[in-house]
């Protein structure tokens, strides 16, 4: 037989593998595409969180010093926490009064989106004993193509954690319109 009639015959038998492989690997890309965009979106979220965290933490440091530091802390994490863009409901802003209780994770409630615990502790440090105000910030980041796979309607869980240490000696400024710690 015939050397090109051969190579014929096995080329046309592999027409339509390569729309095989497409129509299959089209799914699996859009999925990494979908789950990089969630996953991205979810970073970014946290990224806002840190920085609310921190300036909570903050501004709840600088009432250190005050006669009745509960309520003025309580009231300036809340405050900073709100003013940014994060909505409390009655139930959502928690003082953990045990520091031991700081390490474990907060879990969010059916339809709970956001969660905000602080506490006031006394940290030693080179013998030093300092008061130092937490804040711990979870809440719930929205996915929108993990939704394709299942039901993901309550979002991806994400927390940030910020600590301060102070009292009088820390103060807020306002140099240019902006707040500076």
């Amino acid at each position: 037989m015939n050397k090109n009639y051969l190579y014929t015959k096995f080329k046309n038998a592999q027409r339509g593998a390569i729309m095989v492989l497409f129509a299959v690997l089209l799914p699996v890309l859009f999925g990494f595409m979908g789950f990089s965009i969630d996953l991205g979106l979810a970073y970014v979220e946290h990224g806002k969180m840190q920085d609310i965290a921190d300036a909570a933490a903050l501004a709840g440091a600088a009432h250190l010093g005050d006669s009745d530091r509960d309520t003025t802390v309580k009231d300036a994490v809340k405050a900073y926490v709100e003013a940014n863009g994060i909505k409390l409901g009655a139930n959502d802003l928690v003082n953990r009064v045990d520091g031991s209780a700081w390490d474990a994770k907060d879990t969010l409630a059916k339809g709970q989106d956001a969660l905000v615990s602080y506490s006031i502790v006394s940290v030693t440090k080179d013998g030093e004993t300092r008061d130092r105000v937490r804040v711990r910030i979870t809440k719930r980041a929205p996915l929108f193509f993990f939704n394709v796979l299942g039901d993901f309607s309550d979002g991806l869980v994400v927390a940030a954690k910020a600590a301060a240490e102070g009292g009088s000696e820390v103060k807020a400024e306002v140099s240019g319109g902006n707040p500076v710690f």
